[in-house]
């Protein structure tokens, strides 16, 4: 078996998540604040997890030039091209509509050391610089020294510079490699299946709220939030692995195999949604302050964020040779 239902699913939960993390309407209710700032908690380690996770489900023994040449096909060129798009559309649209972070030309050549298209692109520079070093790692035990190596960056307070995103890669390794530790060692964390999804849930209410109630900005809280939310997440996967529907199976597919294209791509049909309800003068305080308004305000928003993509990704992508070539297809 090449994939894992359950992280398949994970990675479907966590994209929409990011999402919705990304669309921050103004005058929004406390309760969605608060609901993005608790997918803040967990959200993006969870995706390092899941990528730590198929590394070791995917990979095969292969030279270290051709496994990097395929991480650039798969990783840089995507980011370089969607790079391009991003910010070739905000300059050309940013004197005639609402662009939220409007660009200059300088753009064309940060993009090359920051992600200057979006913020959000740092997942892909981490992701490279964790790829380019995972390999000289073979053994278990090795991987094992990493993992430590991992805790040790992810806390001692030396600086690294911003440029590279090389801070986030420090913060973020270590959950990739407790996905790649938990598939070498999967029959050690079956224990973990046995736990109920409720037992989790719990766990996971509490924490978050004595983290945003009393400890607020506490790195050992929020370290283990996150470890916390993946658990939580993966439980609800395993759980949501047994439902025999296939509507609701092909959803799952449909956002797992298309999650890398709707990272891409999900703040650019939010920023369309977004130009669309300023057009439409929705963004105020009065029709935001309307619960049924805010939630279809959002809903729209968040839907835009997700369905566009994911049709994009499917139905003109996957179809021609050429886009293949430039998303990592082939």
């Amino acid at each position: 078996m090449s994939r894992s239902v359950f992280i398949d699913i994970s990675k479907a939960i966590c994209i929409v998540l990011v999402v919705i993390g990304h669309f921050h309407p103004p005058y929004s209710p406390e309760w969605y604040v608060m609901l993005i700032k608790v997918i803040y908690t967990f959200h993006m380690p969870l995706f390092m997890f899941a990528s730590g996770y198929l590394y070791s489900l995917t990979y095969r023994e292969q030279k270290y030039g051709q496994f990097l040449l395929k991480k650039v096909r798969r990783l840089v060129i995507p980011y370089f091209i969607c790079s391009l798009i991003i910010i070739t559309t905000k300059l050309l649209s940013q004197d005639f509509v609402y662009v939220q972070h409007p660009r200059s030309y300088f753009a064309f050549l940060e993009m090359f050391y920051i992600p200057k298209a979006g913020y959000f692109l740092w997942f892909v520079w981490a992701l490279w610089w964790i790829f380019m070093l995972i390999p000289f790692f073979k053994t278990k035990l090795q991987r094992l020294f990493l993992l430590g190596i991992a805790m040790i960056v992810h806390f001692y307070p030396f600086h690294v510079t911003s440029n590279f995103c090389l801070i986030e890669t420090q913060k973020m390794l270590i959950f990739f490699m407790v996905g790649v530790i938990v598939y070498d060692n999967k029959r050690y964390f079956s224990i973990c299946k046995k736990v109920p999804l409720s037992v989790y849930l719990m766990v996971f209410c509490v924490l978050e709220w004595l983290y945003f109630r009393f400890c607020i900005g506490n790195p050992w809280l929020a370290f283990i939030l996150a470890f916390i939310g993946i658990a939580f997440i993966v439980s609800m996967s395993l759980e949501l692995q047994k439902v025999k529907n296939t509507v609701i199976n092909k959803a799952f597919y449909l956002l797992s195999s298309s999650s890398y294209f709707i990272y891409l791509f999900h703040t650019s049909f939010e920023g369309l949604a977004k130009a669309i309800l300023v057009k439409m003068s929705l963004f105020n305080q009065e029709t935001m302050s309307n619960s049924v308004s805010f939630c279809l305000i959002t809903m729209f928003g968040i839907g835009l964020g997700v369905l566009l993509p994911m049709f994009f990704y499917h139905y003109i992508i996957k179809k021609y040779k050429f886009t293949q070539l430039l998303f990592g297809l082939k």
